[in-house]
Formats: structure tokens, sequence, C-alpha cells
């Protein structure tokens, strides 16, 4: 897939928040944190220092291609697939 000048421009600012979001984790002391107030602090440095929206919150409907299986893919043995509704 060949993404036009403004998709890489997007990318390019989705990389550099990511990039800021891993410093911050960097500098976090994170010993004897769970996952859950990892993620909660990583979710309000996002939304609160960096004006942005977390990936976990966005809207799957509007995002191309998350969750979409191709019917050439083998399924693996084991994992069932929900139909889209």
């Amino acid at each position: 897939m060949v993404e036009t000048g403004e998709e890489l421009a997007l990318m390019r600012v989705s990389g550099r928040l990511l990039a800021s979001v891993f410093e911050m984790l960097d500098r976090m002391d994170l010993a004897g944190l769970s996952t859950l107030a990892v993620n909660d602090r990583v979710e309000r440095f996002i939304t609160d220092t960096l004006k942005a929206r977390p990936a976990s919150k966005t809207d799957r409907s509007r995002r191309r291609d998350v969750g979409r299986v191709r019917r050439a893919e083998p399924a693996r043995p084991g994992v069932r697939v929900r139909a889209r509704r």
C-alpha cells in the first residue's frame, strides 16, 4: 500500500508521540506497579501532556485494517474468529 504525503506526515507525528511516551516510561520507576497502574499513567500522559487520544480509545470503526481478517490467511488452530456485524 502506498501512502500519500499527508498520511506519511501523520505517521511521523504518531511516531514522535510514541517516542515521547517511551521516554516518559524510561524516566519512571515502574518497580512494584501493576500493568493497570502503568497503563493509567501512560494514558494520563497522552491525554494531559501530549493532548492526544490514546489508540486504545480510538473508535475502531474509523481505523482501516484494524481487526480485519483476510480470507486468504489460514485460520490458526483453536482460535475462533468472530463474524463482523
